[in-house]
């Protein structure tokens, strides 16, 4: 079909650029942005199943696409750790809901539950931060580009 068209009006076809500098780049930061992405789900995952273990209450409530869980997780850990910090507002209270409404391990396991939550969260967040500025780097670097405003 192509080809046919390109014999009989061949002005109506138009050739396709070249790969340029601009694009290889964007290229490679959506693969490094793919591959941060996957980092967090892969977390958020682990992260879910910690807290399910420990309190099961608290894996209901947690929204990890909502930056404050984050932040309350990465800084307190798990419910136990967010109870007893004193932390205010909406998710530290579902929270403290949360731990009263289970049974707390002990203290041991709550260290250690807590130490991984920290991580987790704080990697997420890190992750979620990276993803923004790969995204970013590559719309800036693709801002006039002939191939994108063919796609568009």
């Amino acid at each position: 079909m192509i080809a046919r068209t390109a014999l009989g009006v061949p002005d109506s076809l138009s050739g396709v650029p070249g790969r340029g500098e601009a694009l290889e780049a964007a290229r490679a930061l959506s693969s490094q942005r793919d591959h941060v992405v996957a980092c967090a789900t892969r977390d958020k995952n682990r992260l879910r199943a910690v807290l399910l273990e420990s309190c099961p209450a608290l894996e209901a409530a947690v929204d990890l696409s909502d930056r404050r869980w984050l932040e309350l997780l990465a800084g307190f850990g798990g419910a136990w750790g967010i109870a007893r910090s004193g932390a205010e507002g909406p998710q530290a209270e579902a929270a403290g809901e949360a731990a009263a409404a289970s049974t707390a391990p002990p203290p041991a396991l709550i260290e250690a539950e807590n130490r991984q939550v920290r991580f987790l969260a704080a990697r997420i967040s890190e992750a979620l931060d990276e993803a923004g500025a790969l995204e970013a780097e590559t719309a800036a670097l693709l801002e006039g580009d002939e191939t994108l405003d063919w796609l568009h």
